[in-house]
């Protein structure tokens, strides 16, 4: 199977025993050549389905991953001569670990839920979902902030007329640049040891912020 393959792609294929990072743009192959390389584990260094962990970003990248390796091992099961061997690993392969890192996650909690001390009735909710509460939390913490707070939000983030929708966009915006970040924790409370809430930053704001931003 490796014969076909050539420079980067052979040597993705043939490194054992040690970690690769790999970085390829769309289109770039990068499915095909893990399809190849888990058949090469399987097939070649008679690595167990069931100790395969294949993490993708979707729930659809994960049954293509599954549906894609399924069709290879079907194509050198025809070509090959232990097919009782090869129908036990394709039928392992349906039911195997390859899926996305909360799915995994929530099996892999639903089946140690007793050793984790945690209920295992858990559930991946939907982006939906997430949106709802998400925008519910912002709302109920904009609420809080006092009238003279929420006006000097306004005035440099809001846009024209004092929009709360451009604050609550940005805010959102905030939010996800943060979280995306490697250790967002260590992040805001820098943030927070940096801010100094004293008259001479109130000073700045209104002198350099107010009057020089136009929206």
């Amino acid at each position: 199977m490796i014969n076909n393959f050539f420079g980067t792609q052979k040597e993705i294929l043939t490194s054992q025993n040690n970690n690769i990072l790999v970085s390829a743009g769309a289109g770039s192959g990068k499915t095909t050549i893990m399809i190849e390389k888990i058949a090469n584990l399987i097939i070649e260094e008679n690595v167990p389905v069931n100790n395969l962990l294949v993490v993708t970003f979707t729930v659809l990248a994960a049954q293509e991953m599954k549906d894609r390796l399924v069709e290879k091992l079907n194509e050198i099961l025809l070509s090959g001569e232990d097919k009782e061997k090869f129908l036990n690993i394709i039928e392992q392969v349906k039911t195997a670990s390859i899926d996305t890192i909360d799915g995994f996650s929530a099996k892999t909690i639903k089946k140690y839920f007793y050793t984790l001390q945690i209920s295992p009735n858990i559930e991946i909710i939907s982006d939906a979902t997430k949106d709802y509460y998400l925008n519910l939390t912002l709302k109920k913490t904009i609420e809080e902030y006092n009238p003279e707070q929420l006006l000097l939000l306004l005035d440099i983030f809001g846009g024209d007329g004092r929009n709360l929708f451009n604050l609550q966009d940005l805010m959102l915006k905030t939010y996800y640049n943060i979280i995306n970040l490697e250790d967002y924790n260590l992040f805001l409370q820098k943030a927070i040891n940096q801010y100094k809430p004293n008259s001479e930053c109130e000073q700045i704001v209104k002198n350099y912020i107010l009057n020089k931003v136009n929206f």
